[in-house]
């Protein structure tokens, strides 16, 4: 007998009745093509819909900022200094709390919900925590230092690679001191709190990692994946940098709107004061 009875009877005749192991296979075959099919389908949708919410979360986050900015007359955020915790604002977020309704999970992007289980730097599909204790301390979004309001000596503790005197003139200090609105990032896809990007900082060849907490605060620390490629926790850990970059970030920029920035095109944005687009990107 040539067929296989798949338990079931032929009423009629007691004959078994079944399929076929061609018949079978034909139909697993069927199966999986309509899986390899529809499954990258509903992974990309998932990756729109976070990047969706993402876009909507930045953009809450940036029109708090301008409402700050609004109310402290065009100046535009203290610095971050290492007394700053004690004052009570603990940093930007803290800043911020009163104007983005107290809703912590609008810092966080839903491509990096995951957090670390103690304070540290996140990664491209995982958000940072800078205490393990504050509710507000803890997102997947980070702020542009050059916007903070004053201390350079502080400053060049941070951006220890530029003298505290030039250091300050890269830094807005006031809202009119900014001439492209468009094009100055404000808040951004990072895997930190914050950085003060400037002509020469390299990708990190990291961009899983994107060097974390590390000092100097470059540009690397928003140079990830997380959007507009694979899914965000395939970020490559040893990319060669003298390549095309993958993926993007979304950015707040200061005018109030939101831009989706492929990595490439991170460079032609004006991140501080006295930004001069590289003619190519640095490590290409």
């Amino acid at each position: 007998m040539n067929r296989i009875s798949v338990l079931a009877t032929d009423r009629n005749g007691g004959r078994p009745a079944g399929f076929t192991l061609i018949e079978l296979l034909v139909v697993i075959a069927i199966i999986a093509i309509l899986a390899a099919i529809l499954l990258p389908a509903l992974a990309s949708a998932k990756m729109q819909s976070q990047r969706t919410v993402c876009t909507s979360n930045l953009k809450q986050m940036t029109l708090s900022a301008l409402l700050y900015v609004s109310d402290s007359k065009g100046y535009a955020f203290p610095v971050y200094t290492s007394t700053y915790y004690g004052s009570g604002s603990a940093a930007w977020m803290g800043d911020l709390i009163a104007y983005d309704a107290k809703v912590d999970k609008v810092r966080i992007c839903p491509a990096a919900t995951k957090t670390n289980r103690v304070a540290g730097a996140g990664a491209c599909d995982t958000s940072w925590e800078d205490d393990g204790v504050t509710p507000w301390l803890v997102g997947s979004i980070a702020f542009n230092g050059w916007l903070y309001t004053g201390d350079t000596a502080a400053l060049a503790d941070y951006r220890n690679d530029v003298p505290a005197s030039e250091a300050a003139t890269y830094s807005f200090n006031r809202d009119s001191a900014n001439q492209r609105p468009s094009l100055t990032p404000m808040l951004m896809d990072e895997v930190w709190v914050d950085l003060w990007p400037i002509e020469s900082d390299r990708p990190n060849t990291d961009l899983y990692l994107a060097g974390g907490t590390e000092n100097p605060p470059t540009i690397e620390r928003c140079v990830i994946p997380r959007h507009g490629w694979k899914n965000a926790g395939s970020a490559p850990r040893n990319f060669k940098i003298n390549t095309a970059l993958p993926g993007g970030i979304d950015v707040g920029v200061f005018d109030g709107h939101v831009q989706s920035v492929p990595l490439e095109q991170l460079w032609t944005y004006y991140w501080h004061v006295n930004w001069v687009p590289p003619a190519k990107r640095p490590g290409t």
